[in-house]
């Protein structure tokens, strides 16, 4: 879950500084449960634009 307002989307590139993504893996790195954002074997399948939340966004497998 996360509050997008105040960001410019979830996807970190290039010319967008203030991005989910870029925060999370900041915060990653600093609480040391990762090295690198290269070493972390991630993907993404999706992103959202410029002020987008999202909650609930977690799937469960069906039973």
């Amino acid at each position: 879950m996360y509050l997008g307002h105040d960001y410019t989307g979830y996807a970190g590139t290039e010319e967008a500084e203030h991005t989910i993504e870029r925060e999370l893996f900041e915060a990653l790195i600093k609480c040391k449960l990762i090295e690198s954002k290269e070493s972390a074997c991630y993907s993404r399948c999706g992103r959202t634009d410029k002020g987008v939340s999202a909650f609930g966004q977690v799937t469960r497998p069906r039973r």
